[in-house]
């Protein structure tokens, strides 16, 4: 059997496995405001117990926490918003204006692409920070091999989303493409056994993806909303996979039992999927500032549901503003896998029919542009430069210099 560890590639969407109460972002405001005493314990449990049926915006979601009483109702609340992050937003955030006429909606369409193909690709190089918060729950299991004192086997319980890790790097952007070295090298040093949700192409690759393929898909008006800033237009979209270059990658070891060595050879796969959402675009400009992303997946694939959500905002880089990604959200609902021993220090992943949620709530911040500076010296400079003496504290190179 093969040992499976994936890396889900713009992978995310979660179905809570539990019967949680179902409210609206109103409800849950008002029982916050309610129990607003309440100790960070007691609102986390309360949060934990919540499922929201509405999306709960990062606007909405800023003010809540300012009055939460803890870290631990803090992070609860942002799954519960994360998790609603697919959902359509409250019936208040919908905007009652006629939809445009269909020479406007091409025209914002034109705005967009011309944002897209232009506007993305002169950004200059640049570095900024991500910070990344994993979250993923625990499936009811078997424990391989553990059997309590009276003969039973022992079973893991259900846990639902809870905090796995956080992991803060810093993502290169350089001459239109995306680089994230730290997570490769920290990548290759993980255990057979790991597995990890990922996502890359949020800085203009996803854009040009979504935007070519539902040109030749489906791309179709959908609704105004209220933004912080004014009115937003929103397409819908829907691509088949004959027309997708969206992949979920997946890389799979096969475990060979007998060896010695317990030697794995890494392979890797890239299916290409069938995929829909939408993109809520500013109509003055064209400029994109939320996209949804859902794979379109069958119940017996391995992974059953996933997607991404990108939400985009203005910062200065090198005193220029510019629209840059500010917030992604990234989850997946698979298979779970269960390490079992064959040989002493060898172990295989087995699939299971259980399914698994993974959750990556990611923030990037710290925006500062990438050049190197140069000084321009004729050869008459240079020379001199060259055959100065040294001065009377120079007792050279320090060693603690930067």
């Amino acid at each position: 059997m093969r040992t499976l560890v994936f890396l889900l590639t713009l992978a995310g969407f979660v179905l809570p496995a539990f019967a949680a109460k179902r409210v609206t972002v109103a409800q849950l405001e008002q029982e916050l405001a309610a129990n607003s005493g309440g100790t960070d314990a007691e609102v986390a449990r309360q949060l934990s117990d919540r499922e929201l049926s509405e999306r709960l915006s990062t606007a909405r979601l800023d003010r809540l926490e300012t009055n939460l009483p803890g870290e631990k109702a803090r992070q609860a609340l942002t799954i519960l918003a994360d998790a609603s992050a697919f959902l359509d937003p409250p019936a208040a955030e919908i905007s009652a204006q006629p939809a445009p006429d269909l020479a406007a909606q091409r025209k914002i369409l034109a705005l967009t692409v011309n944002y897209v193909t232009q506007t993305v690709h002169q950004l200059p190089n640049f570095f900024a920070a991500r910070v990344t918060t994993s979250f993923e729950d625990t499936p009811n299991a078997q424990r391989p091999g553990a059997i309590s004192a009276q003969g039973l086997t022992s079973v893991i319980k259900y846990q639902t989303l809870h905090p796995v890790g956080a992991e803060s790097v810093t993502v290169f952007y350089r001459d239109g493409h995306e680089v994230i070295e730290t997570v490769a090298d920290k990548l290759k040093n993980r255990p057979p056994a790991a597995r990890t949700l990922t996502t890359s192409g949020v800085f203009g690759p996803i854009l040009g993806t979504v935007l070519v393929d539902s040109a030749r898909s489906n791309l179709a008006w959908s609704h105004w909303e209220h933004g912080q800033s004014g009115p937003e237009a929103v397409f819908s979209y829907k691509v088949p996979k004959e027309k997708s270059h969206y992949t979920v990658i997946y890389e799979s070891r096969p475990t060979d039992p007998s060896a010695a060595d317990c030697s794995t050879k890494a392979q890797t796969f890239s299916p290409l999927v069938a995929y829909h959402g939408e993109m809520a675009v500013d109509p003055a400009s064209g400029t994109v500032l939320r996209l949804v992303l859902e794979a379109d997946l069958k119940p017996g694939d391995f992974t059953v549901k996933s997607g991404i959500v990108v939400e985009y905002g203005e910062v200065s880089i090198g005193g220029r503003n510019y629209f840059v990604p500010l917030k992604s959200i990234s989850s997946t609902l698979a298979r779970s896998l269960q390490r079992a021993q064959m040989n002493p220090g060898c172990f295989e992943l087995l699939v299971r029919e259980d399914l698994k949620a993974s959750l990556n709530d990611v923030v990037f911040g710290q925006y500062h542009v990438f050049r190197a500076d140069a000084t321009m010296l004729s050869e008459r400079e240079a020379e001199k430069l060259e055959t100065r003496p040294p001065a009377a504290n120079d007792s050279g190179p320090n060693p603690g210099a930067p």
